[in-house]
């Protein structure tokens, strides 16, 4: 710990023989005996002040409390030693970090040794501040609350006597937001004195915030003198010596945002290094400030959004369905005033699906590639009246839960009208087809209830002699079909008592009657009716030409709630009901074409009626408007000119050559109007006979469909074109897949599919960002059109990943070509805003009918090829099958690799490492193996890179450290302990997270055996990150644990690399020592590591000493320490000990004899 950063200027702690430590009484802790250098740690001049000084005099609270509290925990518990980290109080009130070693001595003291306590790294105690600010910021906490974290982390970090934050106001006032001080009575004093300072008037103005806000630069005042100001007198009367304020600067025009304020004892405490480190920290705080900015106006944004959306929008927890949040037009579609009457609420109160249809809805959109899926139901309002809903639902995180968002439309018109249009072209349909008239009035009944949902509905039939017949009863009701069909035999409309029921009424007065069940007091039914649930009902009488005549019957809709049977539903169930009118009279004279042309003319439909030889005779008002021709226009109607493109029949024809044929027709036929603009109908063409049975004219009936086939023109193309490039998305490519495949096998050809990945497109988007990203992307598209011979379809399928299909592949050697020339082109470098970007591209290739028969099998092969071309970094790839066995083989190693480590069979086995020249054990090699389910103990050259790759090695390496450390615990025990434990780590262990605290816990643990543990550490992870690495290891070291490069002169390092690393012991590798029997290049290489490890002070470990050869020549070259099979093989646990208690069965006399 450097004198800058605790204000201190008193000497380093020493560690030496005699070293900063004391001798304390053993009850209250005081000090008995102290050294010289102990002494002057606490700031004490003379030994003699130094006896029976508490420790409440050189000890903040905390760390008093927890000496004392680890001194009675190692007296209960038998312990000998233990250690904390704490702060020493020095008389000037200034305070310095140290690590307090403390022993049991076993007489009537406790020994204490003081060791310099260095902080955390400046450098991650920034980013660890940057993203927890990041994380708070996401969570929604105030800015007030990010800045006042701010300020305890930067009291926790430094020895300051105060650390504050103040915002200055445009009044010229400052506030402020947070005051960190370990002395809450100094906290009160900052306060009460610097509360109503101005930063624009004096005093205040001379304050160093007040200048570091105007001036946008630091403010070092140091040192601090009285009787310059009123305001810094109070400070320098709290003991503040220093002072450095440091300006918030937000966003690329520096906007102060606020002001961060130290002041510190000691001059000393406001180095220029520590200034440096505080610059570093409100550099950040200002980018998370920009950054909770940044964040609010999206939430404010977002929020808005959500609000004001015209559509109702409400949120579901996934697992659950209950709804998390919603808008206000979602309440007032359900007519709640507000969210409490929904939020909180399950959304299975509020429709008429059940649990398993949303489930079913769900599980489609997640088995889909889509976004999103479109369901239509029907909600109950909070008055109980049901609402059809158009509902769009996708998938989103909510507040760390998966939920999905939900758009809810109302299309109760939409739905209306739909209805009135299907109901009408049904009627219509079924006439000129000539069904009969109970048939008509059954479709009918059933078009109403299921487009309009009504429980009840029904048609009768009055007849002369006053009994009613009902034609058809639709109802979801209970009892009332039978209670209706009783009627039907008991009551007459004419006379008493059914001539009081509604529908008499609506009889006699030859009027619609809507009526509440309240007011039907008088009908004979009412009970019956008010037990089955109806409310309300409205009675259409659906009358002749003639009204003298009885109509041809009653439509009667009734409902559980008036408001399904309100004015304007009313309405649109009149204007059906004059269709039906209409559509009844059109049957009466089915067979009078020329009395149904009135019908037909006032119809909105386009009606035409051509004589067989396909000429014009009659077009409605419709038709005309249609086409674009006025009714006053005289000219032919041309039907070649105005549709002449064939329709999808068998085989094609258009429109004109089907009313020649006789045929009849239904679908869709596109026309051109007389302006030019096309325009597509709905047609039935239905052929009219006379009396013979002969054609006499054909009917055409037309439904302008254009707006609606636009609508699901920009419908396909969300769910078909990528939206980034316009090329086509994964449905789109899928969909064009399966038919050429359709055709490729009727025509016997072969196909190809190209899967591309760009090589580096990672590295410019994180770099350069999104906008970037997307530019390149798009580019990359415009160019893989430009391959015509290669890219049939194109399509992008997800971030950088492309597919093309290839329907002709022509012979290898030109197909190779094309594949260069497309990897070339991609590969080009891509001008963005004066910058160049350049990717290379992996291409994965798999043919039709070679590789596969269907579809999604060939994409999978050729993403396999590609993941190929990628590892092997050979461009691209052709799939074969050895590939695919590959990757089932690597899945099925893997998986059982992973049973293995749940099951317990991965075991440790141990081969020592004997220091020949002095005869003893130097150490001992943990080495993992793997028990098959074939029971066959795999070593790890097996297994270990699949280990790797799969990110499995985390939780090996997990278990062989937890075998090993209780290994050391179990010899301890035993009594032996004169040796070090190996361990193997891998680079991906190394940069884990979790390896380190769970490596420190169990020193923190077991410290003994991480004094007995050595790590060993590949040579090419020495040159990933040469300065994190250092640290590390130095990290390592101060714990104890011994560290070992493996396999050292098989990578890249170089002297330098390892002469600056903690680095105890290379092991000599293994090929080298195997091949220096055969080959003097081997032995040189052998003796040159042999001769860098002495002269840098290095112990050597020479594996591979499988025979007397290799032993003799490593023993001569100066390597000792062997391991191999030649001194012994690996052992169990077992085998071990047993090798480790007798050690008169040890190799040394069999193998050094002295020769003479």
């Amino acid at each position: 710990m450097t004198a800058g950063l605790t204000g201190s200027l008193t000497p380093p702690l020493v560690e030496d023989d005699f070293g900063a430590s004391a001798h304390l009484d053993m009850e209250t802790l005081a000090i008995r005996t102290a050294s010289p250098a102990f002494l002057a740690v606490i700031g004490i001049q003379g030994i003699g002040e130094s006896a029976g000084l508490s420790p409440a005099r050189w000890l903040d609270e905390e760390t008093r409390n927890r000496l004392l509290e680890t001194w009675s925990s190692m007296r209960r518990e038998g312990r000998r030693s233990d250690s904390i980290v704490g702060r020493l109080l020095r008389p000037d009130g200034s305070f310095r970090s140290a690590h307090l070693q403390i022993h049991a001595t076993g007489d009537s003291t406790v020994f204490l040794r003081l060791k310099e306590s260095f902080p955390e790294g400046g450098a991650d105690e920034i980013l660890r501040l940057s993203l927890e600010l990041d994380r708070r910021i996401q969570k929604g906490h105030s800015l007030e609350a990010l800045l006042s974290l701010s300020a305890r982390r930067i009291a926790e970090n430094f020895s300051f006597l105060f650390t504050y934050f103040v915002a200055p106001e445009p009044d010229g006032s400052l506030r402020f937001i947070s005051i960190e001080s370990r002395h809450p009575k100094l906290k009160d004093s900052l306060e009460k004195t610097l509360s109503g300072a101005r930063w624009d008037t004096l005093p205040g103005k001379s304050l160093p915030c007040a200048i570091a806000f105007r001036t946008l630069m630091p403010c070092f005042l140091d040192p601090l003198r009285s009787g310059e100001n009123p305001l810094l007198d109070a400070l320098f009367s709290t003991g503040v010596r220093s002072v450095f304020s440091l300006p918030l600067l937000v966003g690329k025009k520096n906007v102060p945002r606020g002001v961060l304020t130290v002041g510190s004892v000691s001059p000393g405490d406001l180095s220029l290094p520590v200034r440096d480190r505080l610059t570093d920290f409100a550099e950040k705080i200002g980018l998370a400030i920009a950054n909770y900015e940044h964040h609010a106006q999206i939430t404010t944004e977002k929020d808005a959004l959500f609000e004001q959306a015209p559509d109702g929008i409400y949120i579901t927890d996934a697992e659950t369905f209950q709804i998390l949040d919603a808008n206000r037009r979602f309440c007032e579609l359900l007519g709640h005033p507000d969210k409490s009457g929904v939020v909180g609420h399950s959304i299975l109160e509020f429709t008429n699906a059940s649990r398993e249809e949303i489930l079913e809805a769900v599980d489609e959109l997640e088995r889909s590639e889509k976004e999103a899926s479109m369901v239509r139901r029907r909600f109950l309002r909070k008055n109980g009246a049901s609402l059809p809903v158009s509902i769009s639902f996708s998938r989103l995180s909510y507040q760390g839960k998966k939920a999905y968002m939900s758009h809810l439309r109302d299309i109760t018109r939409e739905m209306e009208a739909e209805a009135v249009r299907r109901i009408s072209n049904a009627l219509d349909r079924k006439i000129l087809e000539g069904a009969p008239l109970d048939g008509l009035l059954t479709s009918l009944v059933d078009e109403i209830a299921d487009s309009f949902g009504f429980p009840l509905v029904y048609f009768a039939v009055p007849n002369p002699d006053g009994t009613i017949r009902y034609v058809h009863i639709r109802t979801s009701l209970p009892g009332i079909r039978d209670v209706l069909k009783t009627a039907e035999s008991t009551l007459k409309w004419s006379t008493p008592p059914g001539n009081r029921r509604m529908s008499s009424r609506a009889l006699a007065s030859r009027s619609p009657v809507f009526s509440l069940i309240e007011s039907q007091d008088q009908s004979p039914l009412l009970k019956d009716f008010f037990q089955s649930g109806v409310r309300a009902s409205f009675i259409i009488p659906i009358l002749k030409e003639d009204p003298h005549l009885l109509p041809w019957g009653l439509l009667t809709l009734s409902a559980e709630h008036e408001d399904n049977l309100s004015r304007r539903v009313r309405d649109i169930l009149l204007d059906m009901a004059e269709k039906v009118r209409m559509a009844f009279l059109r049957f009466d004279e089915q067979n009078h074409i020329r009395l149904q042309r009135t019908a037909m003319e006032s119809s909105r439909s386009p009606f035409l009626i051509a004589s067989p030889d396909g000429s014009v005779e009659w077009a409605n008002a419709a038709f005309l408007c249609m086409i674009g021709q006025s009714q006053d226009d005289k000219n032919v109607l041309s039907l070649p000119d105005l549709f002449p493109e064939p329709v999808d029949t068998n085989p094609p024809m258009t429109l004109f050559e089907i009313l020649k044929a006789g045929l009849f027709f239904e679908g869709e036929i596109p026309g051109r109007a007389r302006s030019g603009d096309a325009f597509i109908t709905e047609t039935i063409v239905s052929p009219i006979l006379d009396g013979q049975q002969q054609i006499s004219h054909m009917l055409i009936h037309m439904k302008d469909i254009t707006l609606e086939k636009i609508q699901e023109k920009a419908i396909w193309e969300l769910a078909h074109v990528d939206s980034l490039t316009g090329l086509m998305n994964w449905n789109a490519f899928m969909e064009t897949l399966d038919r050429e495949f359709r055709q490729a096998k009727e025509e016997n050809r072969k196909m190809a599919v190209f899967y591309l990945d760009l090589d580096g497109f990672k590295e410019i988007n994180d770099t350069m960002g999104h906008e970037t990203g997307n530019v390149f992307l798009r580019t990359i598209a415009g160019r893989l059109r430009q391959c015509p011979s290669l890219s049939d379809s194109v399509a992008r399928i997800g971030g950088d990943e492309f597919v093309l299909l290839c329907k002709k592949t022509g012979d290898f050697q030109t197909l190779q070509s094309e594949i260069r020339t497309l990897t070339d082109l991609v590969s080009r470098p891509v001008e963005i805003g004066g910058r160049s970007f350049q990717t290379t591209v992996s291409i994965g290739v798999a043919f039709y009918p070679d590789d596969a028969d269907k579809s999604a099998d060939l994409v999978r092969k050729a993403d396999i090829a590609m993941y190929q071309a990628k590892k092997s970094k050979k461009g691209w790839r052709f799939f074969d099958q050895e590939m695919e066995e590959r990757i089932q083989e690597r899945y099925r190693n893997e998986l059982s690799l992973r049973q293995a480590l749940r099951s317990g069979h991965i075991f440790l086995m141990f081969q020592p490492q004997i220091d020949l020249a002095n005869r003893r054990l130097r150490g001992i090699e943990a080495l993992v193996r793997w028990k098959n389910a074939e029971g066959v103990v795999l070593t790890p050259k097996s297994f270990i890179a699949l280990a790797e790759e799969s990110g499995i090695i985390l939780e090996l390496g997990e278990i062989v450290f937890e075998h090993s450390f209780e290994t050391l615990h179990r010899w301890e025990t035993l009594g032996l302990k004169d040796f070090r434990l190996s361990v193997n780590v891998s680079p991906r262990q190394f940069w884990s997270k979790n390896f380190w605290e769970g490596l420190s816990g169990r020193i923190f643990r077991q410290p003994e055996a991480g004094k007995r543990l050595c790590l060993e550490l590949t040579e090419s992870l020495l040159m990933q990150n040469p300065d994190e690495i250092g640290n590390r290891l130095s990290d390592l070291r101060s714990m104890g644990v011994r560290i070992a490069i493996d396999d050292f002169g098989t990578g890249y390092s170089s002297l330098a690399y390892l002469s600056r690393f903690p680095v105890d012991e290379i092991k000599v590798p293994q090929e080298f020592v195997l091949g220096m029997k055969n080959h003097e290049q081997d032995r040189m290489i052998v003796r040159t590591i042999v001769q860098m490890a002495q002269s840098l002070g290095i112990d050597l470990v020479g594996e591979g000493a499988e025979t007397r050869a290799e032993i003799d020549m490593l023993f001569g070259l100066g390597c000792t320490t062997l391991q191999g099979y030649g001194l012994a093989r690996p052992m169990s646990l077992e085998n071990m000990e047993d090798f480790l208690l007798h050690p008169e069965r040890w190799p040394f006399p069999d193998f050094f004899r002295k020769k003479d």
